[in-house]
């Protein structure tokens, strides 16, 4: 019986670990542009550093605001990464906004990593 439970309780380990493996900061930024280009407001959420959110919040900045700036008022189609730089907790990604008309806009955002979670922050 105890053996049963211990070989679970490994099982359970290697579950939760698996699990709880996070995104790079590379997704990260294309999963916060992606809920943006598609409206899923609160989703966008997830992935901001809670200073920034409450920043926002301060200053009555909204996150449908938010999301029709960064996607240009829907012109933009989609992201695509650039570069990553990762120095520790933080991070910097480069990328080319791509427009449904064919041009591009060159951008950067930064990253923190707080619990093990890569959110876009004001600085890093």
């Amino acid at each position: 019986m105890k053996k049963i439970l211990i070989g679970l309780s490994l099982v359970l380990l290697f579950v939760i670990v698996g699990c709880g493996s996070t995104q790079s900061p590379s997704k990260t930024v294309q999963s916060f542009y992606s809920d943006a280009l598609h409206g899923q407001y609160s989703d966008m959420k997830k992935y901001i550093a809670p200073d920034l959110l409450s920043t926002m919040k301060n200053h009555g900045y909204g996150m449908n605001t938010y999301a029709k700036q960064l996607t240009d008022n829907g012109k933009v189609k989609n992201l695509k990464v650039i570069n990553e730089k990762v120095k520790g907790e933080g991070a910097t990604v480069k990328y080319n906004l791509i427009y449904k008309n064919g041009d591009k806009k060159p951008g950067e955002v930064s990253l923190i990593k707080d619990h093990g979670k890569w959110e876009i922050s004001p600085t890093n």
